[in-house]
C-alpha cells in the first residue's frame, strides 16, 4: 500500500505516525519502517533550519515500473540536509591561534563552514606546532586541534569531521528516485546505487565528499547498473569522480544516462565512465557542464569527461553530445584504454584554469580503442593542444571540427608520430592525417567567451558549418537544425522569433503596416517547449499560481552582432507554491496575454519548489536575428 510519510528533524518524534502533521525524526525510522514493495510512496523530509540528518540512509524499500519509490522535500528554505559527518563544538583555547574540542578518533577529512556559508578544506598537518594558517587541523589524543585567529564556536558555523562513508545506500533495489537533498561530508560515497535498476538521482547538491585523489571518492556512484538516471545535479568538490558509471566485479552494467549537471573541482574527473572488470555498455553522457573554479588545487590532475577499461573488458558505445567544458585541468574529454564505439559530438571545450601545467582538449589516448568518431566540436584556448591524439589507429571519422588556440598558436593539434600543427597548418594537417576536410581552423566567435557565453556570433565561421549526426536538442533545449544546417558547438543560434514579430516586421519592411513599437515587455516562465506560432495567451504550461507573475523588461543592450540581450537582472521572487521545472522563456508585450516576440530555453532547466526564488542574470536572455 502506497504511503506518504514526513520527516522533520526539529519537531518530528519517531513515536509519531509519520504523517504530515506528525513527522517522524530520524532517517532510521524510515529504512526499519518502510522497506519491500514501496511503488508510489513518498518520503519528504523537511527543508529548512537545523534539517540535519547525520545518518547513512539505506534504503529498505523499492518501486516498481512506473511506480517509483520517491524521496523529495517538502515545505521551504535550505534542502533537507544529509550529512556523513559529526558537527565538532565546544571549543576551547590551547595557545596562541590554536583551539582544541573532545574528539575520540582521527576522521578522515575536517571541512570548515564559513559565517557567510563557504566550504573549505581542512588541511591536516603533521602535529599541533605545524598549526600555523587558517584550516589547518590535526587530531591528538583525544583532541581535535585547529588553527584560528578567534574562537571557532564563534568564527565558523561550523566545523565538520566525517564520520561515515557513505550518505545514500541502495543495493539491488529498483525504480527508486531521489530530488531535492543536500548530501555531503562522506568518506567516500555521497550517493551509492549498486546493482540497483531504474534509480533516478535528479535536482540534488552533492558536496564534500571523500579524500582528493583517494580511490573511493564519488559524488554519485552507478556501480553494475542498468537504466539509472543522474540529472540536474550539482556536483562540486569531490575527491575523485563527480559522477561515476562503472562496471566491476565480472558484473556488466549499461544504458545508463549522465544528463543536465553541473560538475565542478573534482579532483579525478567530473563525469567517469570505466569497466574495472565487467562490460560497460551504452552510457549516454550529454547535456553537462564542467568547469573548474580558481579554488581548486592544481596539484591534482583532472578530466572533464573520462572513459576506460581494464584489460579483457570493454567500454561500448558511449554518447558524448552537447556538453560544455570550460578552465579545464589537464583534459577535456579523454577517451582511455578499451573504449569502443565512442561519438563525441557537438561539445565546446574552452580554456585551461590557471596554474595547470598541461592541457589537452580532447584526447585519444590508446590504440586498444576503436570506431571513435568526433564531430562538430569547437575546442578553442587550450594551454597545450586542442585536438591530442596518441593513437590516430581507433579514429574512424573526424570532421567538421572547430580547432583553435590563441593561447599557443602553434599547438591546436598534435598527432603523434604524423606532426604537430598551428596557426598556419591548417592544409598540411588535413593531408598528413585525412582528419577535418570540413572543419574550421579559427576563431569561432563566441558571444561572450570571457563570461563562460559560449553562443556563437552571427558572424561566427561555425554556424551552420556543422554536419547533421541525428542529434535533435542542443545543449539548452533548441530544436537542431534550426539554420540552414547545423551548428558547431553545443548551441543552435538563439532564441526563435515568432510568426507574429516576423510577419510585422515585413509588413514593416515592405510598406504593408507600420509595426507599432510595444509599450512594455515581459518575460514569461514555461513548462514546456515555446514554438513560434504561440501567442501571448496560448504559451504551453506557463507557471501559475504560487505568487508567480510575468516580469517585466524594458532594459536590453545595443545590438552587436545582430544580437542583444537583457541589460538587467530579473527577479521573479520567491515561489509560495511549487512552480515545478521551468524549461522556456518567452518575450512578451503583455503582462497576462498579448502577442508573444521571442521563445528560447533555460539552461538547464530549473525547477522551482516552494519557498525557491528564479533569478535571471544581466545577459542570460540572448536575442539574436539571422
Amino acid at each position: 500500500m502506497a504511503v506518504d510519510r514526513y520527516v522533520d528533524k526539529v519537531l518530528g518524534s519517531d513515536g509519531g505516525t509519520g504523517e504530515i502533521g506528525d513527522p517522524w525524526e530520524t532517517i532510521n525510522k524510515v529504512q526499519t519502517t518502510l522497506t519491500g514493495d514501496q511503488s508510489d510512496s513518498t518520503v519528504n523530509l523537511k527543508r529548512g533550519d537545523g534539517q540535519i540528518w547525520r545518518e547513512t540512509y539505506y534504503v529498505a524499500g523499492y518501486g516498481t515500473s512506473g511506480h517509483p519509490f520517491v524521496h523529495t522535500s517538502y515545505g521551504s528554505g535550505d534542502l533537507p540536509k544529509i550529512y556523513g559527518s559529526a558537527k565538532v563544538s565546544t571549543w576551547e583555547y590551547y595557545d596562541t591561534n590554536k583551539y582544541r574540542a573532545s574528539y575520540a578518533s582521527s576522521p578522515d577529512l575536517v571541512f570548515f563552514i564559513n559565517a557567510d556559508d563557504s566550504i573549505k578544506w581542512g588541511n591536516e598537518v603533521a602535529n599541533i606546532g605545524s598549526l600555523v594558517s587558517e584550516y589547518d587541523w590535526v587530531w591528538d589524543s583525544n583532541y581535535l586541534y585547529c588553527f584560528a585567529a578567534t574562537d571557532p564556536d564563534d568564527r565558523y558555523n561550523s566545523i565538520e569531521a566525517t564520520v561515515r562513508n557513505i550518505c545514500i545506500s541502495i543495493d539491488t533495489l529498483d525504480y527508486i528516485d531521489f530530488e531535492h537533498l543536500d548530501v555531503a561530508f562522506s568518506v567516500t560515497h555521497g550517493f551509492w546505487s549498486l546493482k540497483s535498476d531504474y534509480i533516478t538521482i535528479d535536482s540534488n547538491i552533492v558536496h564534500h565528499v571523500g579524500i582528493k585523489n583517494a580511490s573511493e571518492a564519488e559524488g554519485i556512484l552507478l556501480e553494475k547498473t542498468y537504466y539509472n538516471l543522474a540529472s540536474n545535479n550539482t556536483v562540486h568538490d569531490v575527491g575523485n569522480h563527480g559522477i561515476m558509471v562503472v562496471a566491476c566485479n565480472s558484473i556488466a552494467g549499461g544504458q545508463n544516462t549522465v544528463e543536465y549537471n553541473e560538475i565542478y573541482d573534482c579532483y579525478h574527473s567530473g563525469i567517469d565512465a570505466q569497466c574495472l572488470s565487467g562490460d560497460l555498455d551504452d552510457t549516454i553522457i550529454r547535456y553537462n557542464l564542467w568547469y573548474l573554479t580558481p579554488e581548486y588545487d592544481t596539484s591534482y590532475e583532472t578530466a572533464g569527461i573520462h572513459t576506460e577499461a581494464q584489460s579483457g573488458y570493454t567500454i561500448d558505445n558511449t554518447e558524448i553530445y552537447y556538453n560544455v567544458l570550460y578552465n579545464i585541468g589537464e583534459h577535456g574529454i579523454h577517451i582511455g584504454a578499451r573504449s569502443a564505439g565512442v561519438n563525441i559530438y557537438n561539445n565546446v571545450i574552452c580554456g585551461t584554469l590557471s596554474g595547470i601545467a598541461s592541457s589537452d582538449g580532447i584526447d585519444i589516448a590508446s590504440s586498444t580503442s576503436s570506431n571513435i568518431n568526433i564531430k562538430n566540436n569547437i575546442v578553442v584556448d587550450i594551454l597545450t593542444n586542442c585536438f591530442l591524439v596518441e593513437s590516430s589507429s581507433p579514429i574512424s571519422s573526424c570532421d567538421y571540427n572547430c580547432w583553435y588556440n590563441s593561447v599557443s598558436v602553434n599547438n591546436y593539434v598534435y598527432v603523434v608520430g604524423v606532426g604537430t600543427y598551428g596557426v598556419g597548418d591548417f592544409d598540411d594537417y588535413k593531408t598528413d592525417t585525412g582528419f577535418d576536410i570540413h572543419g574550421v581552423w579559427e576563431d569561432p566567435k563566441f558571444i561572450d567567451k570571457t563570461n563562460h557565453n559560449f553562443q556563437l556570433q552571427i558572424i561566427s565561421p561555425c554556424l551552420n558549418a556543422g554536419i547533421n549526426v541525428g542529434l535533435t536538442q542542443d545543449y539548452i533545449g533548441n530544436t537542431v537544425p534550426l539554420g540552414s544546417g547545423v551548428d558547431m558547438g553545443a548551441y543552435e543560434m538563439g532564441g526563435v522569433a515568432s510568426d507574429y514579430l516576423e510577419n510585422a516586421f515585413l509588413k514593416h519592411v515592405f510598406k504593408v503596416a507600420q509595426m507599432s513599437v510595444p509599450g512594455n515587455l515581459y518575460v514569461a516562465l514555461c513548462k514546456s517547449t515555446v514554438e513560434d506560432d504561440d501567442t501571448g495567451s496560448t504559451l504551453p504550461s506557463e507557471v501559475s499560481g504560487g505568487g508567480y507573475a510575468r516580469k517585466r523588461c524594458n532594459t536590453w543592450t545595443t545590438p552587436s552582432a545582430n544580437t542583444l540581450s537583457n541589460n538587467i537582472g530579473l527577479s521573479f521572487g520567491d515561489a509560495s507554491a511549487p512552480w515545478g521545472t521551468i524549461t522556456d522563456y518567452a518575450i512578451c508585450d503583455h503582462s497576462t496575454t498579448g502577442n508573444m516576440l521571442i521563445c528560447g530555453k533555460f539552461s538547464p532547466p530549473r525547477h522551482i519548489g516552494t519557498g525557491d526564488g528564479f533569478h535571471v542574470a544581466t545577459n542570460d536572455l540572448d536575442v539574436m536575428m539571422e
